[in-house]
């Protein structure tokens, strides 16, 4: 039912797509010219265009990935959408520009743009709020039957529950896991009740058996066999196993190749060199004027030559001769000198040049010549290919593709003298991921804040971590391997350390701690630590995944995160500064925790605040509970006096909370409990003290699933 529906709705979305690009044309071509203009002679209203503008973009879409067989989320949808007729439109543009059609309406193909846009992504929702109102929904019900319950089975189905799912998407639900580990949540018994099981209504099984268990697979796989039943395996190396790992049969044996990569097909290889020729010459045409003038800023600023060649490493390991506008006076380093932010080569011209990636503009002739691509992992001279190809895991990987002139790495904040681990880290992403999509998203990043660098001024002196920490420390709360901010001020705490292997920052279950505590205290956790432990002047928190930003124009999210020397600037300026307000609109603070948590937690909260500071305490709680905004995340910097009034507060009141409720019967997500009370004690210990504080923006450095939010919002708001 699942399948046969699904096929019906994609052959439906794509005929709606070539019906709306179609009258798309039709409507930009009539609106602007004869409506807005009354002129009916130009070029765009020719017969036919209409049918080359649907083709072209049904084409991009194709490309991009919009019909592929794997079901594609409806903001996943969007964004190719939104892409592909970006590059319908650039691509237009450029060809009337070489051509010199001056005739064809340029606001025509705003218009169409526009419209397309509207009509494509509309009519695909609407085709799926129709779906859902006729096919019922529990016929979109899958059962899934996990066999195993050690860390693979455990981590799958943790994983599971967070996938974000489509309004569309199966509903998948974990009935429960079979293996020797009794004490795993939802146990429903040992493998040999896998027979029974089958037999009452499972759609798919999931294997994810430890290398001990290995013994049993066959039977698992016999039993699905026997019964129909669609099953998947974990294999016990998913650890070191690619995205997309290729396959391979010899007789009887089968070959998995960890590093093959999704440009090892000849025609897609061909597509993208294709694509790099065709861009890197339109380019070089268009900025010829703006290259001479950078050429002669160049020469004019110091004695040297135009430009600076280096000998880099590139595809398979062999070395070409890049270029770049020289922005550093000649020296003899220049073959293994890696430049920083204070670097005193830098010429005043060079650091403009370098601070917008002007200086990079020569290697479109590099992408022309076939010795790099406009997008790929940034090539490295030899002398350090040959220092980190022994120190920095799968660092040679990178040169199974055409170096680039900008990549995933660069347009996520790995650009410069930042940490090469890391770079790698997305590199091996970029080459196992490889898609037509993901480069023109690339290019689109790198356009718009992408070719910022974060080099400071020329002459800047960079203090060691030390120092900066002595001063402030800012403990950032995370659990899994993730990109930090690379300011010295940054201290990446592992919350939640104790029983769990070392992610190679400070861990939070060492001296004096609580760590044990975060599945209910969350980040509060590194708080503790950082309280007993960090002696710096100034002592903050933040997470993984949100940090304190100063908002710049055309930089990237990584490039905005506030840095040591802004930290301290804003903590001389107040003692307290917080993220800016989180707004409910139209709920209160207490009305918005009762729809989303239990009432209880905050009823014990305000009797034990009475009970420790008296009736101003649960008279400033009120207040607070009765606004419709408060200070969230537990994210904050203070001064030291500050700081430690604050933790004494905190933890006074949520250690007494811990001894008060029963949360034996909380759902997973609330026994998060504390950390959630930990951010509405904030406000109510800032109203209590009258402390003075200041609001700084904060940003999330992953997308916000809007919709998601929005609709557990609606259900919050339903369930009353």
């Amino acid at each position: 039912m699942i399948q046969s529906g699904r096929k019906f709705l994609n052959r439906l979305t794509f005929l709606s797509d070539i019906l709306m690009l179609f009258l798309s044309y039709e409507f930009a071509s009539w609106f602007y010219l004869e409506v807005l203009n009354h002129n009916r002679r130009n070029m765009a209203t020719r017969d036919g265009l209409s049918l080359v503008f649907t083709a072209i973009g049904i084409i991009l879409f194709a490309v991009l990935g919009l019909y592929d067989r794997k079901h594609l989320r409806l903001r996943q949808q969007f964004r190719i959408v939104a892409e592909a007729l970006a590059l319908e439109l650039l691509a237009l543009v450029g060809y009337f520009f070489i051509l010199h059609l001056d005739d064809f309406s340029r606001g025509v193909l705003a218009w169409f743009f526009l419209t397309a846009l509207v009509l494509v992504c509309l009519a695909r929702l609407l085709i799926v709020r129709l779906a859902l109102r006729i096919v019922p929904r529990q016929q979109l019900t899958r059962h899934i039957l996990v066999v195993g319950t050690g860390p693979l089975a455990r981590e799958y189905v943790a994983n599971q529950r967070k996938a974000d799912l489509d309004l569309l998407d199966e509903i998948r639900v974990i009935d429960g896991h079979l293996g020797r580990d009794t004490a795993c949540p939802e146990y429903l018994g040992g493998i040999d009740r896998l027979d029974e099981l089958l037999s009452g209504g499972i759609d798919e099984v999931v294997a994810a058996l430890d290398i001990g268990e290995l013994d049993q697979l066959k039977q698992v796989i016999a039993c699905c066999e026997r019964h129909g039943t669609r099953i998947s395996v974990i294999p016990f190396y998913n650890d070191i196993m690619p995205a997309n790992p290729a396959m391979e049969v010899v007789g009887t044996s089968k070959l998995m190749n960890l590093r093959s990569n999704p440009l090892d097909n000849v025609g897609l290889a061909t597509l993208k060199r294709v694509f790099d020729i065709l861009v890197s010459a339109f380019l070089l045409l268009v900025l010829s004027p703006f290259l001479l003038v950078v050429a002669l800023g160049t020469k004019l600023s110091s004695p040297g030559p135009v430009f600076f060649r280096q000998e880099r490493v590139g595809l398979h390991k062999k070395t070409f001769i890049m270029y770049k506008f020289r922005s550093m006076r000649v020296t003899d380093t220049e073959n293994t000198g890696w430049t920083t932010d204070a670097d005193p080569r830098k010429t005043p011209f060079g650091t403009f040049i370098r601070k917008f990636s002007i200086d990079e503009l020569p290697q479109l002739f590099n992408v022309l010549k076939g010795d790099m691509s406009l997008i790929g992992p940034r090539p490295e001279i030899p002398f350090y290919v040959e220092q980190f190809k022994d120190t920095v895991p799968l660092y040679m990987v990178k040169h199974q593709v055409r170096p680039g002139m900008t990549g995933w790495a660069q347009v996520n904040g790995y650009r410069g003298d930042t940490s090469i681990p890391k770079r790698i880290e997305h590199d091996v992403w970029y080459i196992e991921h490889w898609s037509v999509r993901l480069d023109i998203r690339i290019l689109w990043m790198t356009a718009f804040g992408g070719f910022m660098n974060s080099e400071r001024r020329s002459g800047a002196v960079t203090e060691p971590a030390e120092e900066t920490r002595r001063r402030v420390t800012v403990g950032v709360a995370i659990h899994k391997p993730y990109a930090v901010a690379t300011d010295p001020m940054y201290l990446p705490l592992q919350v939640g350390a104790a029983g769990k292997p070392s992610l190679g920052w400070q861990r939070d279950d060492e001296g004096d701690n609580i760590s044990e505590k975060n599945p209910t205290f969350c980040e509060l956790t590194g708080l503790y630590w950082l309280w007993k432990h960090c002696d710096a002047e100034a002592v903050g928190l933040c997470h993984y995944r949100r940090y304190f930003i100063r908002r710049r124009l055309f930089t990237g999210r990584w490039e905005q995160v506030l840095t040591g020397e802004q930290a301290e600037k804003l903590l001389k300026e107040c003692p307290v500064i917080l993220p800016k307000k989180r707004h409910y609109w139209i709920e209160t603070n207490r009305s918005q925790y009762d729809h989303a948590h239990h009432p209880k937690d905050l009823d014990e909260t305000r009797a034990i605040l009475v009970e420790q500071y008296g009736d101003r305490a649960g008279e400033a709680f009120d207040r607070t509970m009765e606004r419709s905004s408060g200070h969230r995340f537990n994210m904050f910097l203070m001064r030291r006096e500050a700081f430690e009034d604050w933790c004494g507060f905190l933890f006074g009141v949520l250690f007494e909370l811990e001894k008060r409720l029963d949360i034996s019967d909380y759902s997973q997500n609330d026994r998060r409990v504390f950390g959630f009370v930990g951010e509405r004690l904030m406000d109510v210990w800032l109203e209590m003290n009258g402390r003075e504080y200041k609001e700084c923006s904060y940003a999330f450095m992953e997308r916000q699933n809007w919709p998601k939010k929005i609709l557990s919002f609606l259900k919050r708001k339903l369930k009353g």
